[in-house]
């Protein structure tokens, strides 16, 4: 199960740090193209810790379903017959 957790947890720390560039690169380009306000830093934390919060939250069902399969059982099932 720490695996699941683990591995979601760098897909969706990658994609927030990412998106969160991404974005501040475009609200700077905003600031200096249309005179908008700045993004609070406070915010965009913020909103990154959720976005990986719900991202564990999203993966924690499947994988205590996954956890409760024996790997013997998983092994036969995946072969093709």
């Amino acid at each position: 199960m720490r695996l699941f957790q683990r591995e979601n947890l760098l897909i969706t720390l990658s994609g927030v740090l990412v998106g969160s560039l991404l974005g501040l690169a475009l609200n700077l380009w905003l600031i200096g193209r249309f005179e908008m306000v700045r993004l609070s830093p406070i915010n965009v934390i913020g909103c990154g810790l959720f976005l990986l919060l719900l991202g564990q939250l999203a993966v924690l069902w499947p994988a205590m379903r996954a956890a409760r399969i024996a790997p013997a059982l998983a092994i036969r099932g995946s072969q093709i017959s």
